[in-house]
């Protein structure tokens, strides 16, 4: 039996919800992940110091700035992924590493960022990171469980997209037309429309290198509640690379 095999028969039969374990708090919250003195340092130096609330009574604290260990981990840090050449579409990995709080252990992971629309099944695992485009198609397609137990380098135990992971490759993005509406109710009007970045439950933003490069990435905070389910696009968050036609991402990554 194939791991992906096994990966499906754990499933149950519910798809993907903010609903499970417990209500949408959990499932937007995930794990909390390790913070640092740099990640408290950075978090007071921040602008924007307003704690919030979410629908449990946890606090939410401010997004915070990138911090220095975390920068190591973009785009440029990893090898691409190609499927036409063996040393680089298969490292020597039978099961993926758990996260254990740095993403040091994926050190000679490769980075997923294909052009094309691949099937969920042809993203391959173990030994991948995936490109922000690529982890949208996958939130949009696969339970929880699959997504934490085929790819914990992205995704938590609860199957949300870690927020301490630096936007990469690939941009997901949406093409949107007057009277579209945002995850915040908001009509898109005459002369915005165009390329918008996908966010995942409205809390997550998957700019990838383009978006991160322009310096637009906070770390969001744990336990926000999700604005909507699934994908969505917001007003405020035009894309930087905006093509008339083909693909909208920057042309040098095919």
């Amino acid at each position: 039996m194939s791991l992906s095999t096994e990966i499906d028969n754990m499933e149950d039969d519910m798809p993907m919800s903010i609903k499970e374990e417990g209500g949408d708090d959990e499932i937007a919250g995930g794990e909390e992940e390790p913070h640092t003195d740099s990640d408290i340092d950075s978090n007071n130096n921040n602008n924007n110091n307003t704690n919030t609330t979410n629908k449990a009574g946890r606090v939410i604290k401010p997004p915070r700035p990138v911090t220095a260990t975390l920068k190591v981990f973009d785009t440029a840090h990893y090898q691409l992924y190609n499927p036409y050449n063996p040393k680089l579409s298969y490292k020597d990995h039978e099961i993926t590493d758990a996260f254990t709080g740095s993403f040091g252990i994926y050190d000679d992971y490769l980075l997923y960022m294909n052009p094309g629309h691949p099937e969920i099944e042809e993203i391959p695992f173990p030994g991948i990171r995936l490109d922000d485009r690529t982890a949208a198609k996958a939130l949009d397609g696969l339970k929880r469980k699959s997504l934490h137990a085929r790819w914990p380098t992205e995704f938590d135990t609860n199957g949300m997209i870690r927020a301490t992971r630096i936007p990469l490759g690939h941009a997901a993005k949406k093409l949107v037309e007057v009277g579209d509406t945002d995850v915040d109710g908001n009509a898109v009007g005459a002369g915005q429309e165009g390329w918008y970045y996908l966010w995942w439950g409205g809390i997550h933003c998957l700019m990838g290198k383009e978006g991160y490069d322009a310096g637009l990435y906070l770390i969001r905070p744990s336990h926000e509640d999700f604005i909507c389910p699934g994908l969505g696009f917001k007003l405020t968050r035009k894309a930087i690379i905006q093509l008339p036609s083909g693909d909208p991402n920057d042309p040098t990554f095919q």
